[in-house]
């Protein structure tokens, strides 16, 4: 009985994975934006890449929906905290 409640609990209460594709894209997309706004990390990979590590990126599905009315997954970024402790 314990499985069962397990299941309908994950059917309903877990958000669906994303796709790797998705990933990659918002990844991509996030890349491009880090070079058009910090044009010195345009030629140097490794700064980008360290730039692109340092921000928190939470994958989620939004309650919006596109034009044929599936969810839409979106990825919230947030800076790293720029006061230390």
């Amino acid at each position: 009985m314990a499985s069962l409640l397990e299941r309908i609990a994950r059917t309903f209460f877990n958000e669906p994975k994303l796709h790797p594709t998705e990933v990659k894209m918002a990844k991509h997309w996030i890349r491009q934006r880090l070079s058009a706004l910090f044009p010195q990390l345009a030629n140097d990979p490794e700064k980008l890449d360290a730039a692109y590590q340092s921000l928190n990126l939470t994958p989620t599905h939004s309650v919006s929906t596109d034009e044929y009315g599936r969810s839409v997954p979106v990825f919230e970024i947030s800076a790293p905290d720029s006061q230390k402790s």
